[in-house]
């Protein structure tokens, strides 16, 4: 098979890479100026949605308490998917993260479907989808990608991924899963044909993963269909002991392994059943 060929960009805060075999039904420089207008399709998606500077989405911000804002069907989407996210994490995953206590329940966001309006009742509201954000951006990515005609190709946003591949191609994807204790090396290898593939961890940022637990994972890798529900369950599953992570995905019927703090893998029964070499 030919040589595999990839592009990077900076995007939301970090590196992002689409890779890609060459193209039966486009050439060199159609694929290319595909992967382009996707990484704009990020940029757009970034300037839109940041809290960080001016933005559509920081208007909710900036009238909470006061009136409902406009917004595109998109952010309506995110916000719901955010919501039941909040429910299905035990309130864990929380877009409200930004608020003070008492008021950063996500569940009292007024949303107006039929005005496509978004209202934040008390005025200390924050709401920000930096935690869904990247994720649904990927599987953005890889939709579109998909739309165009692109087989056998990986859009990966920084360690969270999303692959593609032809019912016909000779080999899944083959991805390296850092060594928490030693982030220079791999433990091993997970072959991917389809779906995605996310790593919440602390051993990059060190504590950046709200936890009550001395005993929480070092990294957590979570398989799914959609990038978006594979990066909030591996951030979950973070923030939990490594016992009642394991039951956690046993449970909720995910795909994943946990490497705990003393270099011990727990494997879900759903999951791989083992790491390549």
């Amino acid at each position: 098979m030919s040589a595999l060929k990839s592009i990077s960009s900076f995007h939301m805060n970090c590196s992002w890479e689409i890779s890609y075999f060459p193209q039966p039904h486009l050439s060199e420089n159609e694929t290319i100026d595909l992967i382009k207008q996707t990484f704009k399709k990020v940029e757009d998606f970034e300037n839109y949605f940041t809290v960080f500077k001016e933005s559509p989405f920081n208007e909710i911000n900036k009238n909470a308490g006061i009136a409902p804002v406009k917004v595109n069907t998109l952010t309506i989407s995110l916000i719901k998917e955010s919501i039941d996210y909040y429910f299905k994490t035990n309130y864990f995953f929380n877009i409200c993260f930004l608020a003070p206590e008492g008021s950063n329940n996500p569940s009292e966001i007024e949303i107006d479907e039929g005005n496509t309006t978004v209202y934040l009742p008390k005025k200390e509201m924050r709401v920000s989808l930096g935690g869904i954000g990247k994720g649904y951006a990927v599987d953005m990515c890889y939709e579109f990608l998909k739309k165009k005609g692109m087989i056998n190709f990986m859009v990966n946003g920084s360690g969270d991924l999303r692959v593609y591949s032809h019912k016909n191609s000779p080999r899944p994807w083959r991805i390296g899963i850092t060594n928490p204790f030693n982030i220079e090396n791999k433990i091993g290898y997970i072959n991917l044909k389809s779906g995605s593939l996310a790593t919440s961890g602390q051993y990059l940022k060190k504590n950046h993963i709200k936890t009550s637990s001395l005993n929480t994972p070092l990294a957590v890798t979570v398989r799914g269909e959609k990038t978006s529900d594979s990066d909030v369950l591996a951030t979950y599953l973070s923030s939990l002991s490594s016992e009642e992570a394991v039951t956690k995905m046993e449970r909720m019927k995910v795909s994943g392994f946990i490497i705990d703090r003393s270099g011990k893998v727990h494997r879900s029964t759903h999951s791989f059943k083992e790491l390549s070499e």
